[in-house]
């Protein structure tokens, strides 16, 4: 049974899906309707402007209502792809469409019997074999009368070049297919055979080339799309392989080649592309190498942790973790890296807490302790000026300064032994206070005896804490005189033993040994008090 002209006439049913589809479905813009030969089947291609539609189902449930409204000459297959423009299909349907036309069928009429002669047997099976053979070679293409698959490759060979040129490949290779199913369908003895396969083999090379290309091209697109994908630098690598081999194969189509236009523009994009990428994988290795680097210090400070003790040590153990710190602070959230250092941050946060609470220790305790050393500087100071009182309180000062100075700390120990050793110092002070103090009282009490009424002596009160009393030449003189002029030596005597005892008194008093000398340097007498 023949197809109807209207089955074959694939260019009016474009019009006609392209009209209805437009007053039928206005959600898709741009809808563009290309219908392919193949064998058997018509490939029905729609392609239109991004987005991808959600409405599928009831496009090409509309196609086929349409579909049904055409007469085919027997059940047509169809095949039904939706598609972004110069993008592989996204949705793909076959089906059939039944035919409007029922054919009859003859009822062979049962209980009549055929003449049994097998020379009319045999002359009509023969008779019938030659007319199935005629009527099967009529309806082989290209063996009656003008051959036209030829024409009908050619044809779509030639807008498949048209469409290589308006760089819509995909819809070329669809076109470049069809052609080959018009030359494959025509059988050995057809005597366009030779010009047949003569143009399937030209054919086949340019499908052959231009699905290359579209390999390339389809490789290229994914690579693009596996950029969203990559997780470590080492895939990053791969992939910058993979992207500079599809460059490479761009490069080398040849500027006689047909597809060297889009070549070129395709190759501009993927170089830049190419360009950009590396720049992000150089910042994707160099958060990596942060990273690294970071952990290794981390381990580096961990183990100055253990081992820290002074000040200066908790210093360098907290630089370390600083810089660690910096490092990982530094990867922003666009980089791969940075959910590892989200992570190591929340482990090493501890850590870094605990030195940096034992650094303000030790910070504090040093502070404390050079406080401390500063206090006791002044009360040396007091001491050389003799300001005992001062200094006895600087050096009070001192020693509460140093029972401040935390035990678990490193200035510790030393703070033990500045203790004692202002301690001592505190304890000389104030015997220097006592000291001075008595001496302040005998220095009255001896201006009292040297210096009544007369000055009857001189004395001096040294560090060494010796009383030594010098009596006075004309006081001696004058009391020698009284006493020959009265002749009373027992006087002389007496008086002097006045003085001696008072002098006694004030030494017994204040615990402090005496001397008196005479005038002229000779000593007298001494005396220990009690």
């Amino acid at each position: 049974m023949k197809t109807t002209q209207e089955s074959l006439n694939l260019k009016e049913l474009e019009v006609f899906l392209t009209k209805r589809l437009a007053e039928e479905y206005l959600d898709i813009t741009s809808l563009i309707v290309n219908c392919i030969k193949e064998k058997d089947k018509i490939t029905i291609l729609l392609q239109h402007s991004p987005p991808v539609s959600s409405f599928f189902e009831q496009i090409f449930s509309l196609v086929k209502k349409l579909l049904k409204q055409k007469s085919f000459g027997k059940n047509q297959q169809f095949k039904l792809c939706l598609a972004i423009y110069g993008e592989s299909p996204y949705v793909v349907d076959n089906f059939t469409v039944l035919s409007r036309h029922k054919t009859k069928q003859k009822k062979s009429k049962k209980g009549k019997k055929f003449n049994s002669k097998n020379t009319f047997l045999l002359l009509l099976f023969g008779s019938s074999l030659f007319t199935l053979t005629l009527i099967y070679l009529s309806i082989q293409p290209c063996v009656i009368g003008k051959c036209e698959n030829i024409t009908n490759a050619q044809e779509l060979a030639r807008e498949s070049q048209e469409l290589i040129k308006e760089e819509d490949l995909l819809k070329a290779e669809l076109k470049l297919k069809a052609s080959l199913e018009n030359l494959q369908s025509i059988p050995w003895f057809s005597s366009s055979y030779s010009e047949a396969k003569k143009l399937t083999n030209d054919y086949e090379k340019k499908l052959h080339n231009l699905q290359e290309f579209l390999e390339d091209i389809k490789i290229a697109n994914q690579t693009l799309i596996e950029f969203q994908q990559l997780k470590t630098t080492a895939e990053w690598e791969q992939y910058l392989q993979k992207l500079a081999q599809v460059i490479n194969n761009l490069r080398k189509v040849s500027n006689s080649s047909e597809f060297y236009a889009i070549s070129q523009e395709t190759l501009i994009i993927y170089e830049q592309k190419l360009t950009e990428l590396t720049n992000l994988y150089n910042l994707e290795k160099s958060a990596e190498n942060n990273v690294l680097t970071a952990v290794e210090m981390a381990q580096i400070s961990v183990l100055r942790q253990q081992q820290a003790y002074s000040l200066k040590e908790w210093q360098l153990v907290n630089l370390t973790w600083s810089l660690v710190t910096n490092r990982l602070k530094a990867i922003t959230p666009e980089n791969i890296a940075y959910q590892q250092t989200q992570q190591l941050l929340t482990e090493y946060q501890p850590i870094i807490k605990e030195a940096q609470d034992k650094l303000k220790q030790e910070e504090t305790a040093y502070k404390t302790s050079q406080y401390a050393i500063n206090t006791a500087l002044k009360a040396r100071k007091s001491e050389q000026e003799q300001q005992y009182t001062l200094a006895i309180e600087h050096w009070k000062n001192a020693l509460n300064i140093l029972s401040k100075i935390n035990p678990n700390t490193s200035q510790f120990e030393q703070s033990q032994t500045l203790s004692k050793d202002y301690q001592t110092f505190l304890t000389q002070a104030e015997q220097q206070l006592k000291f001075t103090q008595i001496r302040q009282k005998a220095n009255q009490d001896l201006d009292k005896i040297c210096l009544n009424q007369e000055k009857i002596c001189t004395y001096t009160l040294g560090k060494d804490n010796l009383i030594k009393v010098y009596l006075n030449q004309e006081y001696l003189q004058k009391v020698l005189r009284i006493a020959i002029s009265n002749q009373v030596q027992g006087d002389l005597m007496q008086h002097i033993s006045s003085v001696q005892k008072a002098l006694e008194v004030v030494s017994n008093k204040h615990q402090l040994p005496l001397e008196v000398y005479h005038s002229d340097g000779g000593l007298l007498f001494s005396y220990s008090p009690n």
